[in-house]
């Protein structure tokens, strides 16, 4: 039985550093029947050269070379170029196991699903892989809830979608967003979904120590980037039931908290004040919407302590960066 063709999209910006891991990891996939489709946003170090290279070795990479226009962008151009019948995205300072694809393409194909997700990854912090595999099976709306909840990694990667879902929907990434676009797009998709696979099995590398990713620099910009993802969001909302909006609006609260984290972690205090303070006074005006939604109880633990001494996480953060050494 021929199998379908995985699409995995994977967009490339200054990451020579980590290139070269995530393309090994990706040629080396157990499943075959792939086609890696690499979008070079305007590289300025020697990323697109190395992409070219890999190209040369193994025929089933694709490269596009273009201007730098951000990642939403790239990762629509790679949409527009992918052939295959189920679509991944991975990131280029991230890598995967070589089972990645085999199972992401099991989980999906063998219960006839819409999406399969993994909701656990590795990383520096969390080398272990889980202990015992647990599967679930969830509708459109519950996934929804789920991701706005913080059950599910807000990031496009470690899940499977079908292309259909995505083509059929007319759904890409909001070229203004970049802070937040992979949640819209997530959650764009999942309201469309009759039927999501949720496994928390680890199949995804997620890297936290890349200086040049989007997580790491200070900018105020980044900040209310993602807070105007967030009102994309709520606009784009189809399943508007008490459950969804009682979540919309934790995750809200959330992106809030983070803004507020990211702000003190990157000493952006003194330069915004006033958005120090709006911030501030959102996280305890707002904090109590964690009681109408089902969280984590470390998430539970995290919006009191936010709410009561917001402060206090950025504070434990920065006691974590200095034990890892690690740039956040």
């Amino acid at each position: 039985m021929n199998k379908d063709k995985v699409s995995i999209i994977v967009p490339v910006y200054n990451v020579e550093k980590y290139i070269e891991k995530c393309l090994k990891s990706l040629i080396s996939q157990s499943y075959k029947n792939i086609e890696i489709i690499l979008i070079d946003d305007g590289s300025k170090d020697n990323s697109g050269k190395i992409c070219d290279e890999y190209k040369r070795k193994d025929s089933r990479i694709k490269v596009v070379h273009k201007e730098n226009a951000g990642v939403s962008e790239a990762r629509n151009s790679g949409l527009q170029e992918a052939t295959g019948e189920y679509i991944c995205f991975v990131d280029a300072d991230d890598f995967v196991m070589n089972d990645y694809i085999e199972y992401m393409y099991e989980l999906i194909v063998n219960n006839s699903s819409d999406i399969a997700i993994c909701t656990k990854m590795f990383s520096n912090f969390d080398e272990k892989q889980t202990s015992y595999e647990v599967i679930e099976t969830l509708d459109g709306e519950n996934t929804v809830i789920r991701i706005l909840n913080y059950r599910i990694p807000i990031g496009v990667y470690s899940k499977i979608f079908k292309k259909d879902i995505i083509n059929n929907n007319k759904i890409r990434f909001f070229k203004d967003i970049y802070m937040g676009e992979g949640f819209n797009f997530n959650v764009a998709c999942f309201q469309r979904a009759k039927k999501v696979m949720i496994s928390n099995h680890k199949v995804y590398y997620y890297r936290r120590d890349n200086s040049t990713s989007a997580t790491t620099k200070f900018s105020i910009k980044k900040c209310e980037n993602s807070l105007y993802a967030m009102e994309v969001m709520n606009d784009n909302l189809i399943i508007r039931t008490e459950r969804v909006i009682n979540s919309l609006e934790y995750a809200i609260w959330r992106t809030y908290s983070d803004a507020f984290d990211y702000m003190c972690l990157g000493n952006g205090k003194k330069d915004n004040l006033d958005k120090f303070k709006e911030y501030k006074n959102y996280i305890k005006n707002n904090y109590k919407t964690y009681k109408k939604v089902d969280i984590s109880k470390k998430d539970k633990f995290r919006a009191i302590l936010m709410g009561i001494f917001p402060g206090i996480i950025p504070f434990l953060l920065k006691c974590r960066r200095f034990i890892y050494k690690i740039k956040i």
